[in-house]
């Protein structure tokens, strides 16, 4: 999909959820979120520097923390939805098979 180029947006989101379901958003939030505790570990480490540190704590809290909370719950929703689906088609198995025994 992504070699095409395509312009379809019905494709895009359809690969973006692809993207979704596979996981490979929540692998990328948190290998960022890994590499983010190693650099100030290693800032730490060279002596401090308060304008990179700064700068990394911005980074966190524009795009890591809203970014990650927002497709967590997103993520947690789509979880909850299929958990339900999931519990509906039990339920429903079970009343066809008590329906039968009548």
């Amino acid at each position: 999909i992504l070699k095409q180029r395509t312009t379809d947006i019905n494709l895009k989101n359809h690969f973006v959820e692809l993207l979704k379901k596979l996981g490979s958003f929540k692998y990328t939030r948190d290998v960022l979120k890994e590499l983010n505790k190693k650099i100030k570990i290693e800032i730490e480490r060279l002596g401090g520097n308060p304008l990179f540190t700064n700068m990394l704590e911005k980074y966190e809290n524009e795009v890591l923390c809203h970014g990650i909370k927002g497709q967590e719950e997103e993520e947690e929703e789509e979880e909850d939805e299929q958990h339900e689906k999931q519990e509906e088609e039990e339920d429903a198995e079970v009343f066809d098979g008590y329906e039968s025994d009548q």
